[in-house]
């Protein structure tokens, strides 16, 4: 068999088509009060009901990456991801709201989609984290919509969180959705790993999860159709403009995974930022005004 490899981002950046199941305002077991034993090929694994993971892989040498646990935030039952080894190489724990693999194991990310239509204003959980030095947890959400112009998916919100810090006890993430549109999204992809960099994950690597809920209201990501801003060029090399009648905003630019990579006042109606330090990749561009609770929001491409 291959050495089998995965990457979370590479994982939700190829995601295509929606995995039909009717729309929900929740995640089902989100709590992971509820466990089944699942068989593929024959080979019987537990899961939480609701979830999809990387266990099924134990038919092919790989230990247990996702397991049940009493140790829990609320109820019985809550979840822990870890990033183990086999002799084909290192996997981290991975917990997807849908399917991602065939039956052999072979990652197909056209399954990784599930009916949603709402617009939550962000997703929380509660975790305790033990990343491995050098090593990450990470969670990814993203609601697109299907594009039969494009023949792909549009997104119209990410919400993406990290850590690398030790956190013993649980604690709450509440992580805002960042909204790229006014459209009602169709569908919903989420994935919790315990090794951010599925390529080289850091064995040991831990990530333990309970209550997963989106929260709803107003939020400051929503588009304002009424004022507009200009970035280019897009895609973008060595530097960015800013052009907008209105200041008063700061602007912040933040990498696909949620990470804040700069943060700048406008004071002036054209702002040129440099960014050639930046390394190639996708990025989102935020113009906050906070005391108007206005939000305005772009999608950047860096290219050599």
């Amino acid at each position: 068999m291959k050495k089998i490899q995965y990457s979370l981002l590479s994982i939700l950046i190829e995601l295509m088509a929606i995995h039909p199941v009717s729309a929900q305002k929740q995640l089902d077991n989100a709590g992971f009060e509820n466990w089944e034993t699942k068989t593929i090929n024959g080979y019987s694994f537990l899961d939480p009901s609701s979830w999809h993971t990387l266990n099924r892989l134990q038919q092919f040498g790989f230990e247990p990456s996702t397991i049940k646990t009493t140790n829990a935030h609320q109820d019985s039952f809550a979840v822990i991801l870890t990033t183990v080894r086999s002799a084909f190489g290192s996997i981290p724990g991975i917990l997807a709201g849908s399917p991602f693999l065939l039956p052999d194991g072979t990652p197909n990310m056209n399954l990784n989609f599930k009916a949603f239509s709402d617009r939550p204003h962000s997703i929380q959980f509660w975790y305790k984290s033990f990343p491995e030095q050098g090593d990450e947890n990470a969670m990814q959400c993203m609601l697109t919509k299907w594009n039969a112009q494009t023949i792909n998916r549009d997104t119209i919100a990410i919400a993406s969180w990290t850590t690398d810090s030790t956190v013993l006890e649980f604690s709450l993430a509440s992580i805002p959705f960042m909204y790229l549109s006014n459209e009602n999204p169709d569908s919903i992809s989420i994935i919790f790993s315990s090794s951010l960099d599925g390529f080289s994950p850091a064995v040991g690597s831990e990530l333990h999860l309970d209550n997963v809920e989106f929260t709803y209201g107003n939020t400051l990501a929503e588009p304002n159709k009424n004022i507009e801003f200009t970035v280019y060029p897009n895609p973008f090399k060595d530097k960015l403009t800013i052009e907008m009648e209105e200041l008063g905003y700061e602007v912040q630019l933040f990498s696909i995974l949620g990470e804040l990579i700069l943060s700048k006042h406008l004071e002036e109606n054209l702002t040129v930022l440099d960014v050639s330090n930046l390394p190639n990749g996708i990025y989102f561009m935020n113009l906050v005004q906070p005391e108007r609770e206005k939000k305005l929001v772009k999608k950047l491409i860096k290219t050599i």
